[in-house]
């Protein structure tokens, strides 16, 4: 038999924004918040689902920088990383404190991605300069202009790099 009242401090009265925890709910984080402790505490810490922390880009910020990405990843060729590298950057993401694990997402003011995604893409760097440097097809490491390593580029079919574009 269900329980008909919180087992929580929960006083919400339904899903939506929770004054409380600042923040909006869904139906079920409603539910987790008001059934489970072990929620309803990162919630009073500020580190529940659905909450902002001190420094994490919002909404706007967010959906900008992935659009930045998504024409960094385009311009790239859609290029995908190789499995050791998404390995290698996932792990780096793991060991880091603006990583927020529930929701994998980076909480850096410059990013803000999905981690999963973000470190698939060839084009993408940390923000805070904690993934392995790329090796260019002569096994140097390259940097982008932001001084973060650089995509390598796919050789394409013919087996040749592309043109440098850099020095014309």
């Amino acid at each position: 038999m269900a329980a008909s009242g919180p087992l929580t401090q929960c006083v919400c009265s339904g899903p939506g924004f929770c004054r409380r925890h600042q923040c909006r709910k869904t139906l079920h984080w409603y539910r987790l918040c008001r059934m489970r402790a072990d929620y309803f505490q990162l919630w009073e810490q500020g580190r529940g689902p659905g909450q902002l922390r001190p420094g994490e880009p919002g909404l706007a910020t967010q959906v900008v920088n992935f659009g930045r990405a998504v024409l960094k990843h385009v311009a790239n060729g859609r290029n995908q990383a190789d499995t050791a590298v998404v390995a290698a950057r996932l792990a780096a993401c793991e060991n880091c404190d603006s990583l927020d694990g529930l929701r994998r997402v980076c909480r850096e003011p410059d990013c803000g991605c999905f981690v999963d995604r973000k470190a698939r893409w060839e084009s993408e760097d940390c923000p805070r300069g904690r993934w392995p440097a790329l090796e260019s097809p002569s096994g140097v490491a390259r940097t982008g202009s932001s001084g973060l390593p650089a995509a390598r580029h796919d050789n394409g079919p013919t087996g040749s790099p592309p043109p440098c574009t850099e020095h014309d």
